[in-house]
């Protein structure tokens, strides 16, 4: 798994600054509230490895949802947000 950055905490999901990615994403997942994970950065650091593990580990989690827009120009993208929410 690469590495993580969090930016924006959510103080109640409790991450620890030892958790791993897995671990965090675990913890992610598993929060009783609604809520949302943006990952970016550039090719290659394994954002699809992460959304495939996500996918593999958490198949039969109905509520989880992923989107992905690395095809898409921005006008597309605005257009697909809106058509998927």
């Amino acid at each position: 798994m690469p590495s993580i950055n969090v930016y924006k905490k959510i103080n109640r999901i409790r991450f620890a600054t030892d958790d791993t990615l897995d671990k965090r994403l675990h913890k992610f997942i598993n929060y009783d509230q609604t809520c949302t994970m943006l990952i970016t950065g550039v090719p290659g650091m394994g954002k699809t490895s992460v959304i495939s593990w996500i996918a593999n580990n958490y198949k039969n989690n109905d509520k989880i949802i992923i989107l992905a827009f690395r095809d898409l120009a921005r006008a597309s993208l605005e257009k697909s947000l809106l058509s998927a929410i």
